[in-house]
């Protein structure tokens, strides 16, 4: 299975357009929403997930953002059309859920860097010592 690449810009253009040409689940209130962009790193304080070194430093996990869920009938879903909107039930300003293995591992809010998003995180799990 091969994985294309995502075109940001292009993709938000294209939702955008299909938002105000179609008609839409709640369309009324669907809006596109402005990410703050995330600043720089800088250090200071704020604990890390691991305090000392250790070999699990070196593993990789893969973390998926959830945004949120939202239940319709397979009707519904049969019946949905390009440019339709699907409300989720997770407010705007809510943190996000991170999740691995279909665990949530920290949570944070939704941002931009540039043409990508991202999540500053804003609830992590007490530091783990090794």
């Amino acid at each position: 299975m091969t994985q294309d690449t995502l075109d940001i810009p292009k993709f938000l253009d294209a939702r955008n357009a299909a938002l105000d040409e179609s008609p839409a689940y709640r369309s009324d209130t669907a809006r596109p929403v402005a990410l703050p962009s995330l600043p720089p790193a800088q250090d200071g304080p704020g604990a890390a997930v691991l305090e000392r070194s250790s070999p699990l430093l070196q593993v990789s996990v893969r973390l998926s953002a959830r945004v949120g869920e939202t239940e319709i009938t397979l009707g519904e879903l049969t019946a949905a059309r390009a440019g339709d909107v699907l409300a989720l039930d997770t407010l705007v300003a809510q943190p996000i859920d991170l999740v691995q293995n279909d665990s949530v591992v920290a949570r944070g809010v939704l941002v931009a860097i540039d043409d990508h998003f991202a999540v500053r995180l804003t609830e992590l799990p007490a530091p783990l010592r090794f």
